[in-house]
């Protein structure tokens, strides 16, 4: 071929490629149709067959047929061999995760108090939104722990009926578990009120709300999705049954086709559909396994896609690129980061990523669940900035001392720490309307009114910090009486005890208690101070200078020196203080 044709021939073969990209019509990339098999397992003294048949039962479904799926472990689990070792003889396409449902076992190895006398599916009792954020971390390191020493490796996914945002963001800045399963909209069954997140399509949530669709890397999925209208109107289960769960819908009365179409609305959903299926093992996976098969059969012969929810997780954010889309049409429900509508039931719940629920800072001991986003209207987000460390500068270039006003923080540090978030005031003291004048007007006159005390008085720095070794020894010390003997000490933890004991005689003691015992031991109530404002602005100021001044004039220098090392334990103390109060 000579130099001339060879030019030629690219010439028109470019020509041709050109007219064809424009006759071509563009490619549509088709509908992805995935289905997210979870099987959540709590221990087996709530299954209702203890043998192992249960799950043996329902893994011959999921593997006869090949498919892929996950199951959640509850940690009481961990203490089962017989069921661990089962698991461990599960195929490759199954994964383990955590089923973060919290129990009396967990807290007893986390450390942590128990509700006693209450049933163990109560909201105050089993989810960790009914502890404090310090005991939260507790138990959710005692279950990656467990679940690492059984499997090798960290867990990817997590589910429970509901997980607060505190337990959302430490799950994924602390162990990367970042695919997460919650229940369906439900306003009151079990107990449980949870309402306005997207209606049973998968989303990344915001920081500070699960339900809140947001920024954070995690997914959430989500447990029994319900019916597009049926499921919307009403309350209790006769209504949130309307589900694709097999014990929900057989429980009403319907069949089969019930689950086929429902489940046809969600996975039909472009560009990507997504179903959760899953029976909790032995417990109501006992007697459906029929209609569970089927459903696995369906998933099976319509060609949809078994993932983990670890699987599942990545394929979302690979086809969102990492954020939420920017709607979603689902029946007649719309779906968008800002709102959820749907004009037939004439719904529209706006989102404020800023908003939170209380659980993100403080125990929810409530006996019911309320956990529904409010109308946008009605949040007020206040904006709060510790304006008072300005000021500390100031005041000690001012008084040319600094332990007075170092001192005078540490008093009041409770004050100092309170703050607003996510539309809440959170208190760590006193709760007052104003909270930035109330710090800054604190900071400004009692500095000078303690500068001036400091002065009159010539009070050497050991007085000053050594009063709060005091202080640790009242607000730590715990008294009972147990079968007569009068126990005297400090709690080291929750559960550690040392002290004395009186009572023939008098003997040291350093053992753990039960945790009822050591939660009802009486103890210095911080309300006597932060309960009025005369005792915090008048009372309590009053007893802890005359401390000072005491310590000043009677203590010899060496003992005001180890008391002052000693009281850095106080102000720990006063740093890991939960809050008071929250409005």
């Amino acid at each position: 071929m000579d130099l001339q044709k060879r030019i030629i021939f690219p010439k028109i073969s470019f020509f041709l490629l050109l007219i064809s990209t424009f006759l071509t019509p563009k490619t549509v990339f088709a509908n992805q149709k995935y289905a997210t098999i979870v099987n959540p397992i709590r221990s087996r003294d709530l299954w209702k067959v203890k043998t192992l048949s249960p799950i043996d039962n329902q893994y011959k479904i999921i593997n006869d047929l090949q498919l892929k799926a996950t199951w959640l472990i509850q940690d009481d689990v961990f203490s089962d061999q017989d069921l661990i070792k089962k698991l461990k003889d599960f195929d490759s396409n199954q994964e383990f995760g955590l089923f973060l449902e919290v129990s009396r076992s967990l807290t007893k190895k986390s450390r942590v108090y128990y509700p006693t006398e209450t049933p163990w599916y109560s909201p105050k009792a089993v989810f960790l939104s009914a502890y404090d954020t310090k005991d939260r971390q507790k138990m959710i390191d005692q279950m990656v722990i467990s679940f690492q020493k059984n499997f090798g490796y960290l867990p990817k996914s997590a589910g429970a009926w509901w997980i607060d945002s505190w337990t959302q963001q430490y799950l994924e800045k602390k162990y990367q578990i970042t695919n997460l399963m919650i229940v369906a909209d439900q306003k009151t069954t079990d107990n449980y009120g949870v309402w306005g997140q997207w209606w049973g399509y998968p989303y990344h949530p915001s920081p500070g709300n699960i339900l809140t669709p947001g920024i954070s890397p995690t997914v959430v999925i989500q447990w029994a999705q319900r019916d597009l209208a049926k499921a919307y109107q009403g309350a209790g289960p006769l209504v949130s049954n309307y589900s694709l769960q097999a014990n929900d819908y057989l429980s009403l009365g319907l069949d089969f086709k019930h689950f086929q179409n429902l489940a046809n609305q969600y996975i039909n959903v472009n560009p990507l559909g997504q179903i959760t299926v899953g029976l909790e093992t032995g417990m109501e996976s006992v007697g459906y396994e029929s209609e569970y098969k089927k459903q696995l059969n369906w998933i099976k012969e319509n060609q949809i896609t078994s993932l983990t929810m670890g699987g599942f997780g990545d394929i979302y954010r690979t086809v969102y690129h990492n954020q939420n889309p920017q709607k979603i049409i689902l029946g007649d429900w719309e779906l968008t980061p800002e709102y959820r509508s749907n004009q037939l039931l004439t719904e529209k719940t706006t989102y404020n990523p800023n908003f939170s629920f209380k659980d993100k800072f403080v125990a929810d001991k409530s006996e019911f669940l309320d956990r529904v986003l409010i109308p946008s209207a009605d949040f007020k987000n206040i904006n709060f900035w510790p304006y008072f460390l300005l000021f500390i500068p100031l005041l000690w270039w001012w008084s040319k001392n600094l332990i007075p006003i170092l001192w005078l923080f540490i008093l009041y540090l409770p004050i100092f720490r309170s703050f607003y978030s996510s539309g809440w005031k959170v208190f760590f003291g006193p709760s007052f309307g104003n909270l930035i004048s109330i710090q800054i007007l604190i900071l400004i006159l009692g500095s000078i009114l303690v500068t001036k005390i400091n002065q009159k008085y010539k009070i050497n720095w050991s007085s000053w910090f050594s009063v709060w070794f005091f202080n640790f020894i009242v607000f730590t010390a715990r008294f009972s009486i147990i079968d007569g003997r009068k126990y005297l000490g400090f709690l080291i933890d929750n559960f550690r005890f040392i002290g004395i004991t009186i009572g023939s005689g008098i003997n040291f003691i350093n053992q753990d208690l039960t945790d009822y015992i050591a939660a009802t031991m009486l103890k210095f109530n911080q309300n006597w101070i932060w309960g009025d404002w005369y005792t915090w602005l008048i009372i309590y100021p009053l007893i802890e200078i005359s401390l000072v001044l005491l310590i000043n004039k009677y203590f010899p220098k060496k003992i005001r020196y180890v008391l002052s090392f000693l009281s850095v334990f106080f102000i720990v103390y006063l740093f890991n203080l939960s809050p008071l109060s929250i409005k």
